[in-house]
């Protein structure tokens, strides 16, 4: 039986190669001028269709209204402050996982001092987390710890002026 198969596979093997080098023969006959002969036929111009809509559509997100204050400030979170207290806000790069950017968004959305991280409980962690977008880096590189470490150090922790 294994003999047979041997056989047969050898046989393919066999008439394959001869049609190689008859196909190669007979290419090398013919002149190469054929593609010369060939006629040039010009594409037809097309329009492509897409699947996108000419109008984004909206997004299933649901954002909370802000009034302003007194003042005309909006006020986002309930813990942000206006203004750093004294004019001066601390050096929030000190907090790992806090650079120049996220530290500038922060001011933002009003956070300008060790204590008012120190101070945020897991619910509203989740909203200072949720209101950055910042997939819960405030828990996972715990800055609530480390802003309470660096609370309770003095005035070295000033933001110094750019």
């Amino acid at each position: 039986m294994m003999d047979q198969v041997i056989a047969l596979s050898l046989a393919v093997l066999v008439v394959f190669l001869v049609g190689c080098l008859a196909g190669y023969g007979l290419r090398r006959l013919m002149p190469s001028n054929r593609r010369a002969e060939m006629p040039v036929v010009e594409a037809a111009p097309f329009t492509v269709e897409t699947a996108m809509p000419s109008q984004p559509r909206p997004a299933n997100v649901s954002l909370p209204i802000t009034q302003p204050d007194d003042a005309g400030q909006v006020r986002l979170l309930p813990f942000a402050l206006a203004q750093p207290r004294g004019g001066q806000a601390d050096n929030l790069k000190q907090i790992n996982g806090i650079g120049a950017k996220l530290e500038s968004r922060l001011h933002e959305a009003g956070i300008f001092h060790f204590d008012q991280l120190a101070g945020l409980t897991k619910k509203t962690a989740d909203e200072l987390d949720a209101h950055l977008s910042l997939a819960g880096r405030v828990q996972r590189e715990e800055w609530i710890k480390q802003a309470k470490q660096l609370a309770k150090r003095p005035a070295r922790s000033t933001h110094k002026p750019t």
